[in-house]
């Protein structure tokens, strides 16, 4: 006789914009992945905006997973205000965030739950295990434009916001869902640059982030990051650091 569940252990977030290409092959292996080692999870996806058929590979996917959960809203918000939809409609002990385009392999969110549990044993105050590209153990392939990018924006949250993260956007994070559901209410940034805003709430708040070695392989044709998103990315952080500073996220 099965058990009925009453709330699952693990959550997993994805946010999905135009998607199409790689939504179902993402899906298929996560979950194959998480099977490995849990029966206790569920799957939000959060459509943001998309204008191919995402939303509609989506809804034929909760068909097949019973574990899969979709929101979905017509218009595009940014990746941070899909990040935040899905984390307040978790429901697990431990969240983990990821990105759905499958440069990040799916089978890498065991080691970061073993790594973040074993943490939590020793010390309650771990919050978080983020990848981190720069870790010598990393495997890396993506251009050098964006190795490039990636380091000074390193060197400006250093030097703004204090606090030892060499990696803040890297698409793999696994959160002690108690922290984050402190902090959440706290968090406004809509676009790329909520990574920062985020682990700057949770280290204010007293969590210690680990940071983990990545696989990570960049497959996309086209950058999504045009000069806008930089532009933008570059003013929301600075926002962040003032907000920061007249104390918004202790």
């Amino acid at each position: 006789m099965s058990q009925i569940r009453t709330k699952p252990y693990l959550s997993v977030v994805l946010p999905a914009f135009n998607e199409e290409l790689t939504i179902q092959k993402c899906i298929k292996r996560l979950v194959a992945e998480l099977e490995k080692f849990t029966d206790n999870y569920e799957i939000i996806v959060v459509n943001d905006g998309s204008t191919d058929d995402t939303r509609k590979l989506l809804v034929g996917l909760k068909t097949q997973y019973r574990y899969l959960k979709l929101i979905s809203y017509k218009s595009n918000k940014g990746k941070g205000h899909a990040i935040r939809r899905g984390l307040e409609k978790a429901s697990g002990e431990l969240f983990v965030i990821m990105d759905a385009d499958l440069e990040i392999d799916p089978c890498q969110i065991k080691e970061y739950v073993k790594k973040l549990e074993d943490a939590i044993e020793d010390d309650f105050k771990t919050a978080g295990v983020i990848g981190c590209k720069f870790d010598k153990n990393s495997k890396v392939d993506f251009p050098k434009y964006r190795r490039i990018m990636s380091l000074a924006y390193y060197g400006m949250l250093r030097a703004m916001f204090r606090f030892d993260v060499k990696d803040t956007q890297t698409g793999l994070k696994c959160f002690n869902g108690q922290m984050i559901r402190k902090v959440l209410p706290k968090l406004s940034v809509e676009g790329f640059a909520y990574d920062v805003e985020l682990l700057t709430a949770v280290v204010r708040n007293g969590g210690k982030i680990i940071q983990a070695p990545i696989i990570c392989e960049y497959g996309r044709e086209v950058n999504r990051m045009s000069i806008n998103h930089v532009l933008k990315t570059f003013e929301d952080t600075v926002r962040i650091f003032l907000s920061d500073k007249k104390g918004k996220y202790t």
